[in-house]
């Protein structure tokens, strides 16, 4: 399948260039393309007016939506990365996300496969967002910015509602983000739309006032369901990027724990979304003499008579999921 190109020259420069780098994918194009007429008649399809980098995406898009109909349902990982141009100076167009050379953030939606084996069916969208004025020097008011409709932070239901509108009711999304997606006005808007979602918190929310106290308050007080044990890589430094603590590698057992609950917004920002009311399952990472093993099923097993309570105290990296759906 070719993309919807304006010129029959450009669709067959495009397939020469996928037929070149599909044999290496993980090369650079002057690594895939040694020759030098080869690689600049890449630069010139590239930097073509006429050429939609996002039309290039489509046959993509479609070969994916094919596969997920027919798997049925599928998970949307929702996930944003750095683009790093090394080589290059910031660029007006570009911009810099660190003012060390030209830089943008990526947004992707990858839908992987359920089941005992997930795997990647493919990508339903990307979002390219860019800073031409370089790196922020301070973080900006939140009142100078809540209501704009050009802010980075709604790439997240931008994309939510990209992939809906793709599948159109053909197949079930599980949408999964990090902890960049717990955004109040997201989470409102995806239990309005009754999106199926999990989405890793990054902050410890206050419940509204028909619930008690705030989200690890509600979660200490029901039975955890499941417990297991995994292994936890090292965190360096460098991969901490200002947002986590460092840490060694090291066992943890982290357990399951269910309640419905419904996040308060900030008192002090007025015409707020409605309050979502969550299903939310909190994953506490716990030193290895505060789980009990006896008793406890592994994670995915619902045995009502295996259930037993945890010890409310959880370690420093304890962290916390919410879903909804």
């Amino acid at each position: 399948m070719l993309p919807p190109l304006p010129d029959v020259r450009l669709q067959r420069r495009f397939q020469s260039i996928v037929a070149a780098v599909s044999k290496s994918p993980e090369r650079s194009f002057p690594q895939a393309l040694p020759d030098s007429a080869d690689l600049e008649a890449v630069y010139r399809f590239l930097s073509n007016e006429r050429v939609d980098w996002q039309q290039l995406l489509e046959p993509e898009v479609v070969q994916t939506l094919q596969r997920l109909v027919d798997a049925g349902s599928g998970y949307a990982i929702h996930d944003t990365s750095n683009i790093m141009l090394t080589g290059e100076s910031a660029r007006g167009d570009v911009g810099s996300l660190d003012g060390h050379g030209a830089s943008f953030l990526a947004h992707f939606c990858l839908v992987v496969s359920m089941g005992p084996v997930p795997g990647p069916l493919g990508l339903l969208g990307i979002d390219a967002l860019f800073r031409p004025d370089g790196p922020r020097r301070k973080q900006p008011d939140w009142k100078d910015i809540y209501h704009r409709d050009d802010k980075e932070s709604l790439r997240w239901p931008r994309m939510v509602d990209r992939a809906e509108s793709l599948v159109a009711g053909r197949a079930s999304l599980l949408h999964l983000m990090d902890s960049e997606g717990d955004d109040f006005a997201l989470l409102s808007s995806l239990v309005a739309q009754a999106r199926r979602f999990v989405v890793r918190v990054k902050q410890n929310r206050a419940l509204t006032d028909e619930d008690a106290g705030n989200l690890s308050d509600a979660l200490a007080a029901v039975e955890a369901i499941a417990c297991r044990q995994v292994m936890l890589g090292a965190r360096s430094k460098a991969a901490c990027r200002g947002r986590n603590t460092t840490r060694r590698a090291r066992r943890a057992r982290p357990s399951c724990r269910f309640a419905p609950v419904a996040s308060a917004c900030a008192a002090r920002r007025t015409s707020a979304p409605p309050a979502p009311r969550l299903s939310s399952c909190t994953s506490c990472t716990y030193r290895k003499s505060m789980c009990p093993t006896a008793s406890m099923p592994s994670i995915g097993s619902s045995t009502p008579q295996s259930r037993s309570r945890l010890p409310n105290r959880s370690s420093p990296s304890s962290t916390t999921i919410a879903r909804a759906g």
